[in-house]
């Protein structure tokens, strides 16, 4: 994962974690009954151990890997000896979850937390986050939850690949440190978090593969926590089944049944044909592509319009042509790693014409970029499917031709300097009426070419629409 991916997904949890949770106390007795059924109903069938420890449990449990999602009950059960909120680990097949009941009597309080002690190099970004300017991978993350937030920061708490977890008590609060399964290979973090019932908050420590679990933990066993007390925060603004009715419908079945239906014949764009994107108001054709072994052979090719030649040029031998690389095979659904395997990439060149026939004076520039996309042969349906399997490189190769499936390479570039470069290489300036040929440049292995069963699509950023409901143009 790249740093400017991290810094959304950090972006994203802290948007989340900043909301308020409520509740009314009608809301709260039927999805503590609901959930003990689950929980009840899961174990019976799949025969869970479920493990309740104490406060200075130093118990170590070794995993092959560690999903852990942040479960929410909400019933109260013995609220004097509880404090604000109970837990339990649960252990299935590899696998540790946490689940919280949270006392909703107790006044919900909000917490601070800085750290006394930072490694080497490290400087403060953002509130709680600490990086180095010159070492990558070597950043830190201190997030204080409190009960009003712990709902919400349950689905960002998805802990998968890690080794380890040890139990321990860090400034006197019970503690568990995940360490993740091949961290440097694969670049995986690692995290701290210190539960503190008596009162009220969560303290999450994350580490990124440049910072060792020593090192997170001298700056646990530093951090300087401030509880204050504040009278007015309060849980029964809101009806806590909107909130799981809405969580459930922005990520749950609706969205596996989108997935599912796949992309329908009509949202095909056949080589040769218009995509119209009204969006941009321009019109885009694919008039030919080329795969060639070596860059230099790209008709026109020049180093100009590399959007990062420091990118391409580790990867490249004397003639142009790709170096291989390590490649992990990775599950859609789960993400785990099914293989590993040492491949070699071709450069594939389109070249497409596009059509400014919109006005440009709201927005004059056009996104002249696309995203390459792999998709199954139509089934029984008639649609078009995302695999069941994705490639990526192994992170540690800190190979970036392929991110995100983009090209990387414009042979008619609007922008070749500073800030505007960096954030607006692939947009140009257009004027209504004007047209132009250019070539993008992918690189893509070669057994991905060479794959008889799977059609290869473009994507435009010009439709400045989703996934799902984006037209495809055809490559082949």
């Amino acid at each position: 994962m790249s740093r400017e991916q991290k810094e959304i997904m950090e972006e994203r949890m802290e948007m989340i974690w900043k909301q308020p949770l409520t509740m009314t106390a009608e809301s709260e007795e039927k999805i503590q009954d609901a959930y003990e059924k689950i929980r009840r109903q899961c174990a019976q069938k799949n025969g869970k151990k479920v493990h309740s420890y104490g406060r200075r449990s130093t118990r170590r449990l070794a995993v092959a890997s560690l999903a852990a999602v942040m479960l929410l009950g909400t019933g109260i059960v013995a609220a004097a000896a509880m404090g604000y909120f109970t837990k339990q680990a649960t252990e299935e097949s590899g696998v540790l979850s946490y689940e919280f009941q949270i006392n909703y009597e107790m006044q919900p309080v909000s917490v601070e937390a800085e750290p006394e002690y930072l490694p080497e190099g490290l400087e403060m970004g953002e509130p709680g986050k600490y990086y180095s300017k010159e070492e990558e991978g070597k950043s830190i993350s201190i997030i204080p939850v409190t009960m009003l937030n712990l709902e919400q920061m349950k689905s960002q708490m998805n802990f998968r690949f890690v080794d380890q977890v040890e139990h321990t008590t860090i400034l006197d609060m019970e503690a568990d440190l995940l360490t993740s399964r091949d961290d440097q290979k694969y670049q995986r973090g690692k995290s701290i978090l210190l539960f503190n019932p008596t009162e009220g908050y969560v303290v999450w420590l994350w580490g990124d593969y440049g910072v060792s679990m020593e090192e997170l933990k001298k700056v646990a066993e530093g951090l300087k926590i401030q509880v204050l007390e504040d009278p007015d925060l309060s849980y029964a603004s809101e009806d806590m089944e909107i909130l799981q009715d809405k969580e459930a419908a922005d990520g749950g079945e609706d969205f596996t049944q989108i997935l599912a239906a796949g992309i329908k014949a009509d949202q095909i764009i056949t080589l040769g044909e218009e995509l119209d994107c009204v969006y941009s108001g321009a019109k885009f054709r694919i008039e030919a592509m080329k795969v060639f072994d070596s860059i230099y052979e790209v008709p026109g090719y020049t180093e100009e319009g590399l959007y990062d030649k420091a990118e391409l040029t580790p990867w490249i031998h004397e003639d142009g042509t790709h170096k291989p690389y390590l490649r992990a095979c990775f599950d859609s659904q789960t993400g785990e790693v099914l293989q590993e395997e040492t491949v070699n990439a071709k450069f594939m060149a389109v070249k497409i014409h596009v059509n400014r026939y919109g006005e440009a004076d709201e927005d004059p520039e056009v996104p002249l970029d696309a995203q390459l996309v792999s998709m199954t042969k139509p089934g029984t349906d008639g649609a078009y499917h995302w695999l069941d399997t994705f490639y990526d490189p192994v992170p540690s190769e800190n190979y970036g031709l392929q991110m995100d499936d983009r090209c990387f390479y414009l042979s008619t570039p609007g922008h070749l300097e500073g800030e505007e470069r960096l954030h607006s290489f692939f947009y140009r300036p257009m004027d209504k009426g004007e047209e132009l040929t250019y070539i993008i440049i992918f690189a893509v292995d070669e057994d991905v070419l060479a794959d008889e069963n799977t059609e290869l699509f473009l994507r435009f950023n010009a439709q400045a629409t989703n996934e799902f409901e984006a037209d495809y143009c055809a490559l082949r």
